[in-house]
């Protein structure tokens, strides 16, 4: 359980957050030393090594924005896929696998997809209000150097179109949001309504 520091300045300004690659990198170290684990017949060492793969996807905890939960979902994911092929090379004791289903159950029940929503409804709030107000301009959401003639000649008017939108925005968001806490089975038709 548990966060990254948040970077708040930096995900309002659709940046990465630093520690990405790190996890990136910790993941390949961990499958690399669970495949040779298993390997070489050590089934216990290398399902720890899974579990460590799925915990370090679950450090993403409830970072708000979608790159962070689509990048849990994904690390737990891949988790789950190194397990099953160290479980078709040995056998695991029966008393260990308790434990992995109490986990994958935990798992099962974390919004994810809310806490996506709910993240980029705050970020998106925050970019309109920066950008209503000035104290964000257009070349910092954008690619570098791509709006600053646009911020500068017409800065002003897409202010005004930004307040306008903001509301209406807002209230998508929250759409979502909400279809995001029905069950999975009732999402389908209410998100094709929204988009």
């Amino acid at each position: 359980r548990g966060r990254f520091p948040l970077d708040l300045r930096s995900a309002v300004l659709w940046k990465a957050q630093p520690h990405f690659r790190a996890v990136y990198n910790v993941e390949e170290l961990l499958q690399v030393d669970a495949l040779v684990a298993a390997q070489r017949g050590r089934t216990a060492d290398a399902l720890r090594l899974c579990r460590a793969i799925i915990n370090l996807g679950r450090s993403y905890g409830d970072e708000p924005g979608a790159h962070s939960q689509v990048t849990r979902a994904s690390i737990v994911w891949r988790g789950c896929t190194m397990t099953e092929r160290v479980l078709g090379q040995g056998i695991a004791a029966e008393d260990g696998l308790r434990g992995w289903q109490q986990l994958l159950e935990d798992e099962e029940r974390y919004p994810w997809l809310m806490t996506a929503y709910r993240g980029e409804r705050a970020i998106l709030h925050e970019v309109l209000v920066g950008l209503e107000s000035g104290a964000i301009g257009l070349e910092q959401i954008g690619p570098p150097g791509e709006n600053r003639r646009e911020d500068s000649l017409l800065g002003w008017v897409i202010r005004d179109r930004f307040r306008a939108d903001h509301p209406r925005l807002f209230r998508l968001m929250s759409r979502l949001l909400a279809i995001a806490q029905l069950p999975p089975h009732e999402r389908a038709r209410p998100a094709r309504e929204v988009a």
